[in-house]
Parts: C-alpha cells; sequence; structure tokens
C-alpha cells in the first residue's frame, strides 16, 4: 500500500473573480511540474462536484524538508502569484 511519508491534505476554493477555467489549467499544471520534484510521491488534486470552485489536494511528500522545497520552486512560486485560490484548511497526517 501506502509507505511512510509527510502526507498534506488540503482544501482549497478558487478566488470569487477567478475564472474558473483558468484556476483548473493552472492547478493541472503546477500538478504536473510538482510531481517531477525530487520528494513528491502523490500529488492529487480533485474538484468538487457540489462545489466547483473547491478543490481538495492530497500530497505525499518524503519528508517535512521536501514539503517546504516545493514552496521554492519556481512553479509554485508562479501559481502563488496568480492570487487564484484561497486556503480553506489543511492537514498533516501519518499513515496508521
Amino acid at each position: 500500500m501506502y509507505n511512510n511519508g509527510y502526507y498534506v491534505t488540503a482544501e482549497i476554493i478558487a478566488n470569487e473573480k477567478a475564472n474558473l477555467d483558468i484556476v483548473v489549467k493552472e492547478l493541472k499544471v503546477l500538478q504536473q511540474k510538482t510531481l517531477l520534484e525530487p520528494g513528491c510521491e502523490i500529488f492529487f488534486i480533485q474538484q468538487s462536484r457540489e462545489n466547483p470552485r473547491s478543490f481538495i489536494m492530497w500530497e505525499k511528500f518524503i519528508d517535512h524538508d521536501s514539503l517546504k522545497k516545493h514552496f521554492e520552486y519556481e512553479h509554485t512560486q508562479y501559481y502563488l502569484s496568480l492570487n487564484l485560490t484561497d486556503i480553506v484548511q489543511v492537514f498533516t497526517t501519518d499513515i496508521i
């Protein structure tokens, strides 16, 4: 199944003024580039059926340092600079 690592589940929501098509496009780009990062093993993005502006991100990095490094990469900085989404909540978890 899954190995130990640093798991993150985040709920994000598209800003009211953001074009949803652009949000989805940019999230897909972020996903593709993040999956190429050393230390990233899982990076799923799911879109809510009830509220298409709401997304769940499920991520697994090998350790906390890999997650910290994720926020330093150019593609992550670029996505954040677009200001398309806001964080609703974040959970870090362990496999039991």
